[in-house]
């Protein structure tokens, strides 16, 4: 007998000793027109091994709704057909109202990336490689009043870390795009929202915000991983109660920012979730790192919209940086994106927190 039988019989006598069902011991028969796979055994024999006729059709069947399940998401996003479109077409990005059809809070961080939800939405602006467009840049730099040349500055270092992409326009301007990955975390008992309303620095003193929490980020692509971070990172100030997520949502929106003084195209990514009460009855040690500051003075009310919290959670997350957040009105929160002033007007709320904030985290550290 060949090595092949000699193998296939020892192992069935060994599974039959073991009370288990044995193997054949004589291998399938070649049936014309079939295929096989070759492989080698232990004294490097090769061995063949029969596909059967219900083999290949199953591995048709798989093939054919593979195809059908792509060509579904292929017309559902409007991607190309490599079989007939240019692989060139797959280098254009889309469009924003390519995605009129596609409803915010149903898609998914891979179909964002997938379909092209990028930020090289203007193809009027030329991107240079990282080493050219630091060079660009420090010329620009040079050439720019102290102002100018600090924002110019900071911008460098984000396009270095790569936290940032930059644009250079034929009037001789600048374009910064970046992505932000935050979390819009809502109580549902009394409807207010998680807002980060600013940052503490040794250098700088108390800067007020007015944001969700969350962070620029390279790409779209570890989404999930950072929020599964940032929840982590908030647990104190959420006294460890449970964040159960509920959706995504994804826009892009245009301003000017006020750190760097250049007109900013931001892709923002954000996870909706909700804060869920503690179940268990363990007691939980308060964070040493956070502390819970109150107002000092009257209520506040902004665009007629009553602050019920009158208090701020600061995170001491380091011995050179604390971030400060409070608890928000939903109704309020939602007009963040659209009136300035509902902004401003939050950051001068935070402002009475300034000298309270500074003393705390200056004594801790």
């Amino acid at each position: 007998p060949s090595p092949w039988h000699s193998l296939r019989f020892d192992y069935a006598m060994a599974m039959s000793k073991r009370g288990s069902r044995p193997m054949l011991a004589r291998p399938p028969l070649l049936r014309p027109g079939t295929g096989m796979s070759v492989r080698s055994n232990a004294s490097g024999q090769r061995l063949t091994r029969a596909w059967s006729h219900s083999d290949i059709s199953q591995l048709k069947i798989l093939e054919r709704n593979t195809r059908q399940m792509l060509e579904k998401a292929t017309n559902a996003m409007r991607l190309p057909f490599l079989e007939e479109d240019s692989l060139k077409t797959l280098s254009i990005p889309m469009k924003p109202h390519d995605f009129a059809d596609c409803k915010k809070k149903q898609r998914s961080t891979a179909m964002l990336d997938v379909a092209g939800f990028s930020l090289e939405l203007d193809a009027e602006g030329e991107e240079l490689p990282l080493d050219q467009a630091i060079d660009r840049l420090k010329l620009m730099q040079a050439a720019a009043d102290p102002k100018a040349a600090l924002g110019l500055s900071g911008i460098l270092g984000e396009l270095q870390a790569g936290v940032c992409n930059v644009r250079f326009y034929a009037d001789g301007s600048l374009g910064r795009f970046v992505t932000l990955h935050a979390l819009r975390l809502q109580r549902q008992e009394d409807n207010q929202v998680l807002i980060q309303v600013g940052r503490w620095r040794p250098r700088n003193g108390f800067v007020p915000t007015c944001g969700f929490p969350g962070s620029k980020r390279p790409s779209a692509k570890d989404f999930s991983n950072y929020i599964d971070f940032l929840i982590r990172e908030l647990s104190g100030v959420l006294g460890a109660q449970p964040v159960r997520k509920t959706g995504t949502a994804a826009d892009i929106f245009k301003e000017e920012s006020s750190q760097f003084g250049t007109m900013t195209t931001y892709r923002r990514m954000l996870q909706l979730a909700t804060l869920q009460p503690r179940t268990d009855r363990k007691t939980v040690r308060p964070d040493p790192n956070v502390q819970q500051l109150h107002q000092l003075g009257p209520p506040c009310t902004i665009q007629g919209v009553p602050l019920s919290s009158c208090s701020v959670s600061v995170a001491l997350r380091s011995p050179m940086e604390a971030e400060v957040y409070s608890w928000m009105p939903a109704e309020l929160v939602d007009r963040l994106d659209e009136s300035k002033e509902v902004k401003n007007e939050l950051k001068n709320w935070a402002m009475r927190f300034s000298e309270q904030i500074c003393q705390w985290a200056s004594r801790v550290t």
